[in-house]
């Protein structure tokens, strides 16, 4: 009985190690760099969007600063960011503006994803390993 326990045992160790490593594939040097390939444009499409985002606020005659300190006070009640109507509606429309920006960057992120050859979830897969392995991060380091 002890020895069917055992067998048991190391069966299930079996099929359950077989099952971890269907669902995790290993990452070949092609697809980092595919990866590499995104990631530098997702980067610079980030910077992009950042820096639109930054114009859309100052264009609406709202500093950045101001800008963040509405939004912390409106996702904090207890926080009083003293807004007059007149500023909550500039604010209002930056915000209009930004989450445009947004959108656009999530569109742009997904065609320079699959661009480079990559699904948008074998991406994920990818930048979920390489921030737990320091020798994914040095291959791709080579790549960059």
């Amino acid at each position: 009985m002890k020895h069917l326990t055992v067998l048991i045992s190391v069966f299930f160790l079996a099929i359950s190690t077989g099952f971890s490593q269907q669902t995790e594939p290993e990452i070949s040097d092609a697809e980092l760099q595919q990866f590499a390939e995104a990631y530098t444009g997702v980067q610079e499409l980030n910077n992009a969007t950042q820096q639109k985002m930054v114009k859309s606020i100052e264009d609406s005659g709202m500093t950045v600063e101001r800008y963040t300190e509405i939004q912390q006070a409106q996702q904090a009640p207890d926080q009083d960011a003293n807004v007059a109507e007149k500023e909550l509606l500039v604010f209002q429309q930056a915000t209009k503006k930004i989450q445009k920006h947004q959108s656009e960057f999530q569109q742009n992120v997904n065609s320079a994803i699959t661009k480079s050859g990559l699904s948008m979830e074998r991406y994920q897969e990818i930048i979920a390993k390489v921030q737990t392995s320091q020798e994914l991060q040095q291959k791709i380091q080579e790549y960059l």
